[in-house]
């Protein structure tokens, strides 16, 4: 009995100095993991300032925690403040006002409006996506390193690939949340001074067999982590979908609405954003290896050392560069100077590209003007003066071009380089195009079938047409 208990002795002795070695050993790999992520940091950091909100890296230790996430990092490229006051001409850049929506790819654009604080991770985004399912656009939450979404709808949530924007702004502070009660809403109804913030809707049959439209106000639901949704009236319930594709439900939830006048000194800001341009980022893993440069044309694509094929993926991704050179303005935001001229007729000299969801099965471009736009359904023409839409804009309309193409030909064309229009009810993809320029030219929707490419315009289905493209870097 004394050697046995002598022996369980010896053996408890030996498991606590194992058990003390295992703690030093698992403190030397935390400071190891935070030296690693302040690396990170530095690192990320000196690639530069990512979005115009003030928003950088902060330096983290997520320990047994990977994100692996794609993200546009934008440098500000400011003129000289030091011309003299005699220049004749200073240099004006356009930048796009107010808000928008950017088709999304996975990557988070510098523009992106931020949810969550700047210690959130991983951060959250606001997201429209069209959910053919259930019949319209709806709004949800974009987390970074997720290049898809979920739906929430009625206690479940559904996940989508395609057709999903992101709400980007470089003027965040006109963008404001605030709880509403009938009091608060009537007396911003005499101010004036904003609006609320749709994000499209829905239709459904009713209980009396008929067609209910449902409309989307965004909202937030301002927790740990930011989640945005969307309600239809005062009092609702707010329903928003987790990281992990679960539902939340809460009445806690704040409306956004756009200031119509940015605060403070506007001129300030202007300047600060005077001008613009794009680098190319992509991050793989939690502890990034040492980062390598790529040219890309007059971008730089920076991405750490991993699976080459990934790297190649998003280095030759004509679509992602294409939808960093354009974005869809929602009425409220219209801005004439920004809205891309595609088209004229005897009644409107100018027209431009509306995209729009119309029931039930139609999320489409057409012709529009800044107070409403036209789909086609067939050879029916819907005149959607109601309804929600957005407008092809752009701040370098120099970036694109229009190549005549036909029926038989489009098969042909880099589809990678063309702007995509929507989404039709069989699952393929529509482009934006247009009529041949004669006295009058529509834009409109070119829908890919089995005999062919056909425009679906004004003047109903011409064999010869044009499609808007990105223009070939040379």
């Amino acid at each position: 009995m004394y050697v046995r208990f002598f022996e369980g002795r010896k053996y408890n002795k030996n498991r606590s100095i194992l058990a003390i070695v295992m703690r030093v050993l698992s403190v030397f790999l935390f400071f190891i993991l935070v030296i690693l992520q302040i690396c990170e940091g530095l690192q990320t950091y000196r690639s530069g300032s990512i979005g115009y909100q003030g928003y950088r890296h902060s330096v983290n230790v997520n320990v047994g925690l990977k994100f692996r996430y794609c993200r546009f990092v934008c440098l500000e490229k400011c003129g000289s403040m030091s011309k003299r006051s005699a220049d004749p001409v200073e240099e004006k850049s356009i930048i796009p006002e107010g808000f928008y929506w950017r088709d999304f790819y996975g990557m988070i654009p510098p523009d992106a409006y931020i949810l969550g604080d700047s210690s959130q991770k991983p951060q959250t985004y606001i997201g429209l996506v069209y959910d053919p399912g259930h019949n319209g656009t709806f709004v949800t939450t974009i987390f970074d390193g997720t290049p898809y979404v979920y739906n929430p709808f009625k206690g479940k949530t559904f996940k989508l690939t395609e057709n999903i924007k992101i709400l980007c702004t470089l003027q965040p502070r006109r963008l404001v949340w605030m709880k509403l009660t009938q009091e608060i809403l009537d007396d911003l109804w005499e101010k004036a001074d904003r609006k609320n913030v749709l994000g499209g809707y829905h239709v459904e049959l009713s209980n009396e067999n008929r067609t209910k439209t449902t409309f989307h106000y965004i909202v937030k639901y301002p927790s740990k982590t930011t989640y945005v949704g969307y309600v239809s009236k005062l009092n609702d319930t707010m329903e928003y979908a987790k990281q992990d594709g679960t539902v939340g439900t809460t009445k806690n939830f704040e409306w956004l609405m756009f200031l119509n006048k940015e605060p403070g000194n506007e001129t300030m800001q202007m300047k600060r954003l005077c001008s613009h341009s794009f680098e190319f980022s992509y991050k793989l893993g939690s502890i990034p290896k040492f980062y390598r440069i790529i040219n890309w044309a007059s971008c730089t694509y920076t991405c750490s050392e991993g699976d080459q094929t990934e790297i190649n993926k998003f280095k030759t991704n004509k679509t992602l560069k294409a939808s960093m050179e354009y974005y869809w303005k929602p009425r409220i935001a219209f801005s004439e100077e920004e809205a891309f001229k595609a088209g004229y007729s005897q009644s409107y000299p100018k027209l431009y590209i509306g995209q729009s969801f119309v029931d039930p099965d139609i999320f489409d471009v057409g012709y529009a003007s800044e107070h409403y736009t036209h789909l086609m359904r067939g050879t029916k023409y819907i005149i959607g003066e109601g309804i929600v839409y957005n407008i092809f804009s752009t701040t370098n309309p120099d970036k694109f071009e229009w190549i005549n193409t036909t029926s038989t030909d489009f098969s042909c064309l880099d589809k990678d380089r063309m702007i995509p229009g929507g989404s039709l009810s069989n699952g393929s993809k529509a482009y934006i195009g247009r009529e041949i320029p004669t006295k009058e030219t529509y834009p409109g929707s070119i829908h890919v079938t089995k005999d062919g490419a056909f425009l679906i315009s004004f003047n109903d289905k011409p064999l010869e047409f044009q499609v808007l493209m990105l223009k070939e870097e040379k």
